[in-house]
């Protein structure tokens, strides 16, 4: 009642009426994809080729050893910084891209 909860529509009819408490992780990446647009639409596009098969099963295996809590935003922050353009070898090794990459007044 303190929040008067009852008369809330959440905006949508929809989403009070049939939405359940087993949906909210359905109804949050939905509402997410919303207000999220594609962080790499301005990538060039020779940075986006699919990796081979051997080399993504390879990665995979080894994937649980990687700090992905500070990785991945370090990564999109410098994708998004510096591949717009397609300046850079898109051949050259990922370590000579992200190797420079600092956490903590250390280099990764």
């Amino acid at each position: 009642d303190v929040l008067l909860m009852e008369k809330a529509t959440f905006g949508s009819e929809t989403v009070k009426q049939r939405i359940r408490l087993k949906h909210i992780n359905s109804l949050f990446k939905m509402l997410r994809d919303f207000t999220v647009s594609d962080l790499f639409e301005k990538v060039h596009v020779k940075y986006k080729e699919a990796m081979d098969q051997k080399t993504s099963d390879l990665l995979r295996k080894r994937g649980s050893k990687l700090n992905l809590e500070i990785l991945l935003p370090l990564m999109q922050d410098l994708m998004v910084q510096n591949l717009s353009e397609g300046v850079m070898a898109e051949n050259q090794p990922i370590f000579d891209f992200i190797g420079w990459l600092e956490h903590e007044d250390a280099f990764l």
